[in-house]
């Protein structure tokens, strides 16, 4: 396949996970889609396989990640990709916050530790990376304000005994400053849950994951520095 006719299948492709239909109750086309070997990773999750010659990738070169009955899945059948459902697994190691140790209710998703949004902006609150949670309930989006001290609302920081289950996509959308980003986000219980890296990353705080001891660090006074 030329270059040309590659361009021509992603803007097709896009078109399908843009539009595909959301069924009632099951996750819609915004479902986290990986591909391992990916070249492209757009702000719908989406990978695909682009060689130097122009070449898309073959089926066995794909893994998909999505909620079970999700467009995520069709897309995965229909062209032979290999699908996982998305498990959500309790987070079993242990957090510091500037030293201190904090208990998180946290999960792994697909690898990657995604933490409650609002128990992160409580905890980093009076640092110098602090920053609010608005929800705007008419607009349906989750507004994010850096350097802005964080108001509780109830229920932060609540630690229950998590277990498996199978994590939404959160359909909302997402400012920061007022200027609209892209973040990988989870429904999990009512909750939002979010990449912690990702988090880490907007805000500019250390993270550090000391493998001897299984500790995740989390260190307001140092910058983010990516893997």
């Amino acid at each position: 396949m030329n270059y040309k006719k590659s361009i021509a299948f992603l803007l097709a492709l896009t078109f399908f996970i843009c539009l595909a239909p959301v069924q009632s109750g099951v996750a819609g086309p915004y479902d986290e889609i990986l591909a391992h070997n990916s070249a492209i990773y757009n702000a719908f999750g989406l990978g695909v396989v682009i060689d130097e010659t122009g070449t898309i990738g073959k089926a066995t070169d794909f893994t998909v990640y999505g909620t079970p009955g999700s467009a995520a899945e069709a897309f995965a059948r229909q062209n032979d990709f290999i699908f996982i459902a998305l498990t959500a697994l309790p987070v079993n190691s242990a957090v510091l916050i500037n030293g201190e140790p904090v208990a998180f209710d946290a999960y792994n998703i697909a690898g990657n530790n995604f933490f409650k949004l609002r128990d992160l902006a409580y905890v980093l609150s009076d640092t110098e990376k602090q920053f609010s949670v608005i929800w705007d309930e008419e607009n349906q989006s989750i507004g994010l304000h850096s350097g802005i001290e964080y108001t509780p609302v109830g229920g932060e920081m609540a630690v229950s005994n998590p277990s498996a289950c199978t994590p939404l996509p959160t359909m909302s959308r997402i400012f920061l400053d007022g200027r609209e980003i892209s973040l990988a986000a989870y429904s999990i219980n009512g909750n939002n849950y979010f990449k912690l890296r990702d988090i880490g990353e907007v805000f500019d705080f250390g993270l550090h994951w000391d493998e001897e001891t299984r500790t995740i660090a989390i260190d307001t006074a140092s910058s983010y520095t990516a893997d």
